[in-house]
């Protein structure tokens, strides 16, 4: 009985960024392409070649909400790694930050890229049914930390 070798899975890093304002609330995005259309989301997207992750992370939450946080200053909270995470094609492995801003810098978000409006809400405040991809399963991490990170 012969066995089969394992086919190696093509699997994408993407990032998604968690901007904590003043310790309480999140800054999210209304996605304005599908998949997930009008859905919140963290800011975050794919790692092109030869970037590290967190200058990614940077950039795409630059692209999302004109707010280009330092690399050095963002903490990895997890890691999503569900095979179905996202509907397209591919398995997508996300490695997700957070980065802590005040009111004042959160007041000068602008939607940008596919992004089609900036969502800030109290981290209690947020249902799972208005989430897109698996991204109240980030939610739920923050509320088990209690934002205490």
């Amino acid at each position: 009985m012969a066995s089969s070798t394992p086919k190696p899975a093509k699997v994408f890093p993407t990032v998604d960024i968690v901007l904590i304002v003043d310790g309480h609330s999140v800054v999210l995005i209304r996605r304005k392409d599908p998949p997930f259309l009008d859905f919140l989301v963290f800011p975050g997207g794919h790692i092109d070649e030869g970037e590290r992750c967190a200058q990614a992370c940077a950039r795409e939450c630059e692209e999302e909400t004109t707010y280009r946080p330092n690399p050095a200053e963002l903490d990895l909270l997890m890691v999503l790694d569900d095979p179905t995470r996202d509907p397209r094609p591919g398995h997508t492995l996300s490695l997700v930050y957070t980065n802590h801003i005040t009111s004042e810098v959160a007041a000068t978000l602008k939607p940008e890229s596919d992004a089609k409006e900036i969502v800030i809400r109290p981290i209690w405040d947020i249902q799972p049914e208005k989430m897109g991809f698996d991204h109240y399963a980030i939610i739920d991490e923050l509320r088990r930390k209690r934002l205490s990170l």
